[in-house]
């Protein structure tokens, strides 16, 4: 087997206890945290029903088990592909991200395409000419575009290009104008970079 392959597989297969790691943390911090599903569910409803209900809604979505039990759970059954519920919406958690991993997959394309296409002339553009007019002109915006925050970026140039110019549209998808605002934010950071 090739060495980079080899590489490749390690890099995958050391991501597993990542992970475990991981999610273990997340789902701890989500157990020791003073709001629970139900009484947030209900509170996001802007009810507030007795104490009887929410102990029995508890009861019976595991939530009065010890924490290891409802970790073990949770992973077993995200494993096998179930993610549960969404509170918010009622729909299942997997089914709202197949919706939404389309426009998420767009905008990851295009920003790395973006990124690209401006980042590498741009970087060859500052080596050829370094310390000179062009060099320093790079350097002085890659350090504005590395401070700048994201969200002060997109807000920036949705008030420039959708307000002002009228040139593309600020929220919304559908057509190929509506990725453009948000990929270059993001496209923008990773240049300056």
């Amino acid at each position: 087997m090739n060495k980079t392959v080899k590489y490749v597989i390690g890099r995958l297969l050391f991501l597993i206890p990542i992970m475990l790691i991981l999610s273990f943390f997340v789902f701890a911090l989500t157990y020791l945290s003073p709001l629970d599903p139900v009484t947030l569910k209900y509170q996001r409803m802007g009810e507030t029903p007795d104490q009887a209900l929410i102990e029995k809604e508890k009861e019976a979505m595991g939530l009065n088990d010890p924490f290891l039990v409802q970790y073990g759970r949770w992973l077993w059954k995200a494993v096998h592909g179930d993610l549960g519920e969404s509170y918010k919406t009622g729909k299942p958690v997997w089914k709202t991200m197949k919706e939404r991993i389309p426009n998420t997959l767009k905008l990851t394309g295009a920003t790395l395409l973006l990124t690209v296409l401006l980042a590498v002339p741009l970087g060859v553009i500052s080596a050829v000419y370094q310390n000179r007019f062009a060099d320093y002109l790079l350097r002085f915006v890659s350090f504005f575009g590395v401070s700048m925050p994201s969200f002060w970026v997109g807000f920036l140039l949705m008030l420039l290009f959708g307000v002002k110019l009228k040139l593309l549209p600020v929220m919304g998808s559908g057509d190929f104008k509506h990725i453009i605002l948000p990929s270059l934010t993001l496209a923008f950071w990773m240049v300056s970079l």
